[in-house]
């Protein structure tokens, strides 16, 4: 029987639309896959036996480490990955992990690898939200299990605890999309349950207050995530990963509920004082100043943020820089501000390099993307049209250009209006191509026979197919004014005509 170095394990519950891409990924990378099946009603079961996994079942208890450490009673494999069905490796990225694997399995001090964990939203094409660094692949050892019946962390509890450490594998990325809009709510409801139950029974624990305002802020309840905020900011224990993230919440909950500039302030001046290097404190006071019309405050503290940034990434590969990089998913918001700011000042080409940075990060951010095209409005159309192809597919992407297109780029749309092979009547086509005549034409043509097929229909006794789009003030039934009144009777007698015959 061939050696079991790597299992792969994960806890499932109704994981259906998620586990082929898990199953596929993980028998690329592990000798055996182990699924956990907490209570599953749909075919989580059968897709995981299905994909060659060995399914087991675990009594849901609303206890994340104890089902994740089931799991990991159940392996074999001396390393095990402990990814989530809704987090998955890019195939590109196979051969960064083994590499990692090759270089790290003789060294006992090493007990796994923290690596980057990127968020990003399926449902709004693919959008990064954040990112920070996790555990996912780590030895299997006695002493290595999980703690904490929600956000489960891991603890090493044998021997050598000061000089066994998480190797940092930087350019190794999971990706996870359970952050994504259709799902985040719903989780977002089920772990605040789980915490309140949980404190009921044995109190609060250090880090809670930093959990239920990321509960409270995805349901949008803004006063009680500033007040769990502003606690778990202020206390000495954070979870790894976080320590920032509560302070961001605090001053960006205070700003939405509207509170006085200065009580925003102060939560910024405290955050900086915990954290100078951190850029989304800035940032985030300057979107408070914009929303208050304090623009030129808004774009000095949008700019600093972004030097800061710079600063950040230039320091990411350090282990002691594994903080959550709020920035990845603020970044086209920031040049779209600093874009506009740019453009009321007659500063176009400044404006469009800002615009053209944030399209880079997320082609989809549409208030970037809306004012890059009003800004190349009377641009050529070969110009755009070559612009756009920097960012955008022209095929796959043309649905969402045509949503955005300003009508003075009349001839850009009808280019993508090809490529996503819609059929255009041939004067709008004409219209579009900016041949006026022709376009002219072939309407008389079009009305003239809409206006054969009418008078056909009516001699017939049949619906009129122009009827939908008259106003209901044309209705012959209906009364109004003397002018629709007049035009109610032009229409009644024209319905009482023989066919071919004029009044």
């Amino acid at each position: 029987m061939p050696e079991i170095r790597y299992s792969a394990c994960v806890i499932v519950k109704n994981e259906a639309a998620n586990l082929p891409h898990w199953l596929a990924c993980m028998r690329e990378l592990a000798d055996e896959m182990i699924v956990v099946d907490t209570g599953s009603t749909d075919d989580s079961v059968a897709i995981a036996e299905a994909g060659g996994a060995r399914v087991c079942h675990f009594a849901w208890c609303d206890d994340f480490a104890a089902a994740k450490n089931y799991a990991i009673a159940q392996a074999r494999g001396r390393w095990l990955l402990m990814l989530d069905a809704d987090e998955y490796i890019a195939p590109e990225d196979y051969p960064i992990l083994r590499r990692a694997w090759a270089a790290y399995d003789h060294r006992a001090d090493i007990l796994g690898f923290m690596s980057q964990w990127i968020n990003i939203d399926v449902d709004n094409h693919n959008r990064r939200k954040n990112s920070s660094f996790q555990i996912r692949i780590f030895r299997r050892l006695p002493q290595l299990r999980y703690r904490g019946a929600i956000h489960e962390a891991l603890v090493y509890t044998g021997p050598g605890r000061g000089q066994r450490q998480m190797q940092l594998i930087p350019d190794l990325v999971i990706w996870h999309t359970g952050y994504s809009a259709h799902i985040i709510r719903q989780k977002a409801e089920r772990n605040m349950e789980i915490i309140l139950a949980r404190q009921k029974k044995e109190g609060e624990q250090p880090l809670d207050d930093g959990y239920l305002a990321d509960c409270y802020y995805t349901l949008r309840d803004y006063e009680k995530t500033a007040y769990h905020a502003a606690r778990a900011a202020q206390k000495e224990e954070q979870a790894v990963g976080r320590e920032t993230r509560n302070y961001a919440l605090w001053i960006q909950s205070l700003s939405l509920l509207g509170r006085p500039r200065d009580e925003v302030e102060a939560a910024v001046a405290k955050a900086e004082a915990a954290y100078p290097l951190v850029p989304d404190y800035p940032v985030i006071s300057g979107y408070d100043a914009w929303r208050r019309g304090a623009y030129p405050l808004a774009v000095q503290l949008l700019q600093q943020g972004l030097v800061r940034y710079e600063q950040f990434l230039a320091h990411k590969q350090d282990v002691t820089a594994t903080i959550d990089d709020e920035m990845a998913g603020l970044l086209p918001q920031v040049l779209c501000y600093l874009a506009t700011a740019a453009h009321w000042q007659g500063r176009d080409e400044e404006a469009l390099a800002c615009l053209e940075q944030g399209l880079a990060v997320n082609r989809y951010h549409t208030a970037s993307a809306r004012l890059y095209l009003r800004l190349l409005r009377h641009a050529e159309p070969v110009d755009v049209i070559s612009r756009l192809g920097r960012f955008y597919d022209k095929r796959r992407d043309a649905a969402y250009l045509l949503g955005l297109l300003p009508a003075s780029l009349a001839r850009v749309y009808l280019y993508y209006a090809r490529q996503a092979g819609l059929t255009l009547r041939e004067g709008e086509q004409y219209r579009l191509a900016g041949r006026l005549p022709a376009a002219s034409a072939a309407l008389r043509e079009d009305v003239t026979a809409a206006s054969q097929l009418a008078i056909l229909a009516l001699a017939h006794g049949a619906p009129s197919p122009v009827a939908p789009l008259l106003s209901a003030a044309y209705d012959p039934q209906r009364p109004g004014t003397a002018a629709q009144a007049q035009a109610n009777r032009s229409w009644a007698r024209m319905q009482r005509l023989p066919l071919g015959q004029a009044e």
